[in-house]
C-alpha cells in the first residue's frame, strides 16, 4: 500500500514520516515475522519430539510393569524356595536322628545272629 501511494504522497513530510515511523515499523514487522516464523518450526520440531519421548515413555512404562510382574513372580517363587529348604533341612534332621537307632538295630540283628553259619562257611562245612 505504501507504494501505490509514493507516488502521490512524495515530499518531504512524507520522506520524514517514512523514515521516522513507518520504515522502523516494517523492519521491526519483518523481524517479528521471521520470529514468528522460527517459534512456528521450533514448536512443530517439539511437538514431534514430544510424540516421540510419549511413545518412549509407553515403552518404559510397558517394560517397567513386566519387571514389576516378574519381581511378583520371583518373590512368590523365593518363598516356596524357602519353604522347600525348611522341609528339607527338617527331613534331613530326622534322617540323621533314625541313623543311631539303625545302627542299634544292626548291632542287635548281628548280636543274634552270632555263631549263625554265614552261606559260605555253611558250604564249606558242609560240602
Amino acid at each position: 500500500m505504501r507504494k501505490d501511494i509514493s507516488v502521490v504522497w512524495d515530499d518531504a513530510a512524507a520522506r520524514a514520516i517514512n523514515s521516522k515511523y513507518l520504515n522502523p515499523h516494517q523492519a521491526d514487522a519483518h523481524e517479528v515475522q521471521a520470529a514468528l516464523q522460527k517459534q512456528y518450526t521450533y514448536i512443530s520440531e517439539a511437538r514431534k519430539f514430544r510424540g516421540q519421548a510419549l511413545e518412549e515413555a509407553q515403552r518404559v512404562d510397558d517394560s517397567s510393569h513386566k519387571a514389576f510382574l516378574s519381581l511378583e513372580s520371583t518373590n512368590r517363587e523365593m518363598s516356596l524356595v524357602f519353604s522347600s529348604h525348611d522341609e528339607a533341612k527338617n527331613l534331613y534332621a530326622r534322617a540323621q536322628a533314625l541313623f543311631p537307632q539303625i545302627d542299634q538295630r544292626i548291632q542287635s540283628a548281628n548280636s543274634t545272629c552270632e555263631g549263625v553259619l554265614t552261606r559260605d562257611e555253611y558250604n564249606r562245612a558242609y560240602p
